[in-house]
């Protein structure tokens, strides 16, 4: 599997994966900790407010803030835990000073991630891991109106 997420495009690329679209909701477990997730249905409103902030102000001193394209502002905030795992992370793509992809860690490994693809504030991508690799399952948003329109599984 290859994720790209750039600017202007993302791109999902799978090796090996049985892909089964969904036309009802699914439920996957996620992580070390075996947390459920449910998955939404395809024409099922989800929230699409990122979980973490937006603006990079709102990133407060527990944050390391990174400037990665040498512009003058960051573009890249990290937490981490008391063992000094990531436990979050934000990315500002189109630096425009606005966060648009996030990631969350449980145990240091990667098991979500809230994708802002055409940067109006608003997650359309949603990303399920197993381990950090595995790609359990996406659910998106093509038409950017709240309704999740897509909503694929992979594997067991």
């Amino acid at each position: 599997m290859i994720i790209k997420n750039t600017a202007l495009v993302l791109t999902i690329t799978f090796f090996g994966c049985a892909c089964l679209s969904a036309q009802s909701a699914l439920t996957i477990n996620l992580g070390p900790s075996n947390k459920t997730v449910r998955l939404a249905g395809v024409g099922e409103k989800k929230d699409t407010k990122p979980t973490l902030p937006v603006l990079l102000d709102d990133y407060r001193s527990t944050w390391v803030l990174e400037d990665s394209a040498a512009t003058g502002k960051p573009d890249h905030a990290i937490s981490y835990d008391r063992e000094k795992k990531v436990i979050a992370e934000a990315w500002d793509l189109n630096h425009d000073g606005l966060m648009d992809s996030f990631y969350f860690y449980e145990q240091g490994v990667q098991v979500k991630q809230e994708i802002d693809s055409n940067f109006d504030g608003k997650i359309d991508i949603w990303v399920y891991l197993y381990k950090g690799n595995y790609m359990l399952a996406y659910e998106r948003d093509k038409d950017f109106d709240g309704i999740v329109d897509l909503v694929k599984r992979f594997g067991p």
